[in-house]
Formats: structure tokens, sequence, C-alpha cells
């Protein structure tokens, strides 16, 4: 049984087809894959066709798809047809019915989501929420219900939030892993995204900036406008202590998951590529491409360990301008989800799209905990009861910073997509053409600010990745082991660059700062450092050891 196309009659020249009425809903029976095969197959008006159907069409075919009686036989029979998945045939196809209408047709048909909704829902939760907290007990997660919503969470799967690393530059990620009774068996490494875009020039003086504004401006100036593409500028620097955490995970509990939101999806992606013996699968949200280099290296790397090959799946809500920075994305599946907002005048639900660039909505959007919280809660299994549960929610979901349950949004499956043919990435050139110039003056500045604690923190980590369990031992304690370095931190007025130190400035594209950090070097002229700077860095040394050290959280 396939769907082979029959002949359409041919219209004299100048004569177009008449519309044909809305057909009527399928009788309450339903109806099999062998009579939609029958009754429709590539016979129905622009089905075939690379043309939008009309609206009539549309809504025969959705009314004929949602009443099947046999939807995993019908996808089955059409992708041994086709070639292609049903799903992504009527995503495409149906975006100009109602949003409720395609959201029925699209549950019946999701398969290709449906492998792994639960597990990326979860995901999804550690990457938008979790991987933004600082606190312990994630009761600062983003966009979380409650201050004790997201601990639930992890408690009711089974997982626990390991330290928050704080690495060069921005960096931020954090380890899940499973306990006892777990929901699934493997260690998330969920990487953050940007803490909110801060231009240089907003938060001109460091030594008066909060910690979310420092965060904000060092996500934005080195992790965004890296000129090789976004998260390089915090990757490359700690890549080393990235790989420390990786490597301990691995060994605990086999290749890890590597997770992220915007920036952070990108970063998710880079360990994915340059990690591949640690890293099992990648999921990313509303992230941005990467380097070709890297996807073409991870693709190699693939071809050659097919039986452990590294999969990747992107998410994203349209009209979100961020996943279509970098260059490419890595292999795998790409689902796109329309918002919408919903409203119950009369009890009736009207769904209302966001017009244009959606902007902080769409971005920070949880499309899976969204497309979840539509199915009848005696459809879901226990993990995706938890997300909808105790998940956060929708950035518009809030009255006056509290949760408000009447704030619904809808999420609508609008495209399904491989990476390999990426509709999404179309703002890179812009991107790479607008960083130098526009943010060039307030960048530098902010670059220099920053640079005499970044590198007196390369110089500092370096030293603690060297300091073993055996020798805190040996000192009496970790206190007394970092004693002296936290003197010689304190005592530290100004850095001396080497021309190791402006290493950075290369890969940030910035040949001046490499200049003019090569003449401090060769004039030997120290760079002033910040003495709150040097009074925190000193306050957080046990904390940074246990970041090099991962294996000794009985040391103290």
């Amino acid at each position: 049984m396939t769907f082979t196309p029959k002949p359409q009659a041919q219209q004299p020249s100048g004569q177009t087809t008449k519309a044909a009425a809305p057909a009527a809903a399928p009788p309450a029976s339903g109806v099999t894959a062998a009579q939609i095969i029958r009754t429709v197959g590539y016979q129905l008006p622009g089905w075939n066709s690379p043309m939008p159907m009309s609206k009539e069409a549309m809504l025969k075919l959705a009314n004929l798809l949602k009443s099947c009686t046999e939807p995993e036989q019908l996808a089955l029979l059409y992708k041994q047809s086709t070639g292609r998945t049903l799903l992504t045939d009527i995503a495409q196809k149906l975006k100009g019915l109602p949003a409720a209408l395609r959201d029925q047709v699209n549950k019946h048909y999701s398969q290709p989501l449906n492998a792994h909704l639960s597990f990326d829902a979860f995901a999804e939760q550690l990457a938008i929420s979790a991987a933004y907290s600082n606190e312990t007990d994630l009761s600062d997660a983003k966009q979380a219900k409650s201050s004790s919503s997201t601990g639930q969470l992890l408690k009711t799967m089974g997982y626990v939030a390991g330290r928050t690393i704080h690495g060069r530059w921005g960096l931020q990620m954090r380890l899940f892993t499973p306990g006892k009774g777990a929901k699934y068996t493997q260690t998330f490494a969920a990487f953050r995204g940007t803490e909110g875009v801060s231009m240089p020039w907003q938060v001109p003086d460091r030594a008066k900036a909060e910690t979310k504004e420092l965060e904000s401006v060092r996500d934005t100036v080195a992790g965004d406008m890296n000129v090789r593409g976004p998260g390089y500028g915090q990757y490359l620097p700690n890549r080393d202590l990235i790989r420390v955490q990786l490597k301990h995970a691995a060994a605990q509990g086999g290749r890890v998951v590597s997770t992220g939101h915007s920036l952070g999806g990108a970063l998710a992606q880079i360990a994915g590529a340059d990690s591949p013996e640690l890293v099992q699968s990648v999921v990313t949200f509303a992230a941005p491409a990467i380097d070709k280099k890297d996807v073409e290296r991870l693709r190699d790397w693939n071809e050659d360990h097919r039986s452990q090959a590294v999969t990747a799946r992107h998410y994203h809500a349209t009209g979100d301008i961020v996943p279509g920075g970098g260059e490419q994305r890595l292999d795998g599946a790409i689902f796109a989800f329309d918002r919408y907002e919903v409203s119950r005048p009369q009890g009736a639900e009207a769904f209302k799209k966001s017009n244009g660039p959606a902007g902080a909505a769409a971005h920070n959007a949880f499309v899976l905990r969204d497309y979840l919280a539509r199915v009848p809660q005696k459809d879901l299994n226990d993990v995706q009861r938890a997300v909808v549960q105790y998940g956060g929610v929708d950035s518009q979901a809030f009255t006056d910073g509290e949760y408000d349950p009447r704030k619904v949004t809808a999420k609508v499956l609008a495209n399904l997509s491989q990476a390999q043919r990426d509709p999404t990435v179309q703002t890179e050139a812009a991107r790479r053409v607008a960083t130098p110039f526009i943010y060039a003056a307030a960048t530098t500045s902010r670059l220099l600010q920053d640079m005499p604690y970044e590198v007196l923190l390369d110089r500092v980590d370096k030293r603690l990745a060297r300091i073993s369990a055996e020798q805190v031992k040996q000192a009496g304690g970790l206190k007394k082991a970092l004693a002296p370095l936290r003197a010689e931190i304190l005592g530290t007025e100004g850095v001396v660059l080497t021309m190791e130190d402006v290493k950075f400035y290369g890969l940030m594209g910035r040949d001046d700062l490499v200049t003019l950090g090569m003449a401090n070097a060769a004039l030997d002229r120290p760079v002033k450092l910040n003495a709150e700077d040097r009074q925190q860095l000193s306050r957080r040394l046990e904390e940074r050891w246990h970041y090099w050290h991962p294996g000794a959280e009985g040391v103290k």
C-alpha cells in the first residue's frame, strides 16, 4: 500500500479549479489508515506540491487525520512511501489552520516528538530554569513557579544538583546526577545561557556592579559577541575545567547529556563536538548554531564510532532571533513551536499568536512543558506530570512576580526539520559584521576592566588544579593547604601579563587588544587589580578547589 500520486484532470487554459466546500468531520467511529490513503493519497489539492494548500483542503485533511483510528500505522506507511515524516508535512501544511485544531492533529501524529518527549521535557527544565540558579536548593531558579518548585521537581525525578561551577569570563555550568530511584540513569551537564543581555555601556563600573549585572555583561561580551561564534569566548578559556567535570561524571555514570538554553545551548553543542567520548547526546533550547568546522568534526567522529554516535535535538519557539545566529547546528532534529497566549472568554479557548519577533517571551519559552500542559492528565506519564506540576513556566505567566495560573500559553508544533537543512540559521553574517563595529569602544573598555581579574583567576585555577587531595590531607585540611595562596592573592595589587594571557583576545577576534596586551607584557607593566575582586576570590578558594577535584567532596 503506497501513497501513489493519481493523475489530476487537466483544466482548460485560463480556468481554475473551484475550491471545495469545507468537508464535514468524519463520523465519530473514525477512519482507518487504509481509508485515508484511498480517499486522500496525493489527490488532495496542494498536499504533494510545494505551494500552500487552500484553507478548505487543509481543513479536510485535518479532519481526516485527527479522526484516524490508526495514526501509528499511517505514519509508518507515509514514511515508507515518501521517505519523509508525516508530522513534518502536517506541521508545515496546516500552519494556516486554527492553533487548537493543529494542536489536536499534531498530538495524534507526534511519534518523532514523543520518542524523547519526557526526557527532553526534563532537560528543558534543567537548561532554562535550574542552570540559571546559584543557590544549592535551586530557590532562585529562573521562571520557577515558586522558590521550592524546582527543587521539588528534582526530588520527584530522583536527581541531585551538583555545585554551580563558575568559570572564567562568565561561564556557568552544573551537573545533575541521578540518585536512588531516579527516573533516568544519565547525568545532565547543563550550561547556563546569557543572564539577560546587557551592553558594556549599561554597567560601566565593575566595582559597583551587582553579581547578576556582571554575569550579564560578561555573557554578552565574551559569550555572545565572539567573532568565531556564540559560546566560544566562554568555552575555550574553560575547556580544561569543563572536561574535568565531564570526565568525572562519565566515570561515575557513563557519557553525559549536554544541555543548555540560548548561549548555554551553544556551549552544550561545542562540548559535545569537543568531547564526544564523554557526551552521549546534546539537547538544546532556543540556542544559536556553532562553528561548522566543529559540526563536521563531530560528524566524522560519529561516522567512525557509529555505535557511540552523539545524537542531538534542538527546540525553539518561532519568532526568536537567537537560533538564527551561528553557522550550523549539530546534526539532529529541529522542533519549532508557535507560541500562543490562550484566553477563555465564555468558556471557549481563544488563541492569540505573538505577532512579529516575540522577544524574551519566545526566547525563554518552555515549549515542551507548555505542549504537555495541554495533554489530559490521564494521558501523561509520571515524568510529564512532574514537569507540568513543578516545572518552570512561560515568562508571561506571572503577575507582580508571582505565578498566575490564569495566564496560560500554548506551544503548537509549527515545523520539524533536520539540522543539515536548517531553515533558522540566517542572522550570523549580520552578527559578525556588526559585532566589531557597533560595540567596539564599550567592549574594549569592558574587556580591559575585566582582564586583570580574569588573568588572576586563570593563574589561581592552575595552582588549585595542582594541589592534590593528598597534599590537602598532609597540610591538615583544605583551609591550611590554601592559606599561602590566599595570602598571595590578597597581597597582589596588580598582575603582569604574559603572552599566554593575551591569547584570549585573539580568540575574541580583538587583535587590537592582543597588541595592547603584548605591549604591557613586553614592558613588564603591572595591571591593577580591584580590591573587592581579590577579596571575593580569596573567599571562594575552597569552592574553586572542588571544581578541579570533583571526586573529593569529602575533603574539608
